[in-house]
């Protein structure tokens, strides 16, 4: 990054730290845990090919340094957040299918009149529409 920049290394990472809040190495492991969080939330990639995509070809180092950041292996994080997102989408399914339901049903006196709704999805309209 320095090279690319023309500038001197000093003037480049005080600009950057201006820039960023924080110097650049500092950044560059940022980014690399903030993507391996997610890659640990969403899926079973083991840790060591986590550690190689995100750019740590040692996944001991990779591991150490998760866990200075973020208080947790890449392990305990998985097991914490990656079922807490799989309850949160499983809730969010649930919860559309009732609400599809309910739309599906319309109320005349005291009976429910109830009709088959089919969820059309699309690449134009990936979030659906009702038929």
């Amino acid at each position: 990054m320095i090279e690319l920049s023309g500038l001197a290394e000093r003037s480049f990472k005080r600009h950057f730290q201006q820039a960023t809040g924080m110097p650049p190495l500092e950044y560059v492991h940022t980014v690399r845990l903030e993507e391996a969080k997610q890659m640990l939330e969403a899926g079973s990639q083991s840790i060591e090919a986590i550690a190689n995509e995100v750019g740590n070809e040692d996944s001991g180092f990779f591991s150490r340094l998760f866990r200075r950041h973020v208080n947790l292996t890449p392990a305990q994080y998985r097991k914490r957040f990656g079922a807490i997102k799989k309850s949160l989408e499983q809730r969010e399914a649930k919860y559309l299918l009732f609400r599809i339901e309910q739309l599906g049903c319309q109320r005349n006196g005291r009976d429910h009149q109830c009709r088959k709704l089919a969820l059309r999805l699309s690449p134009e309209n990936p979030s659906g529409s009702l038929a």
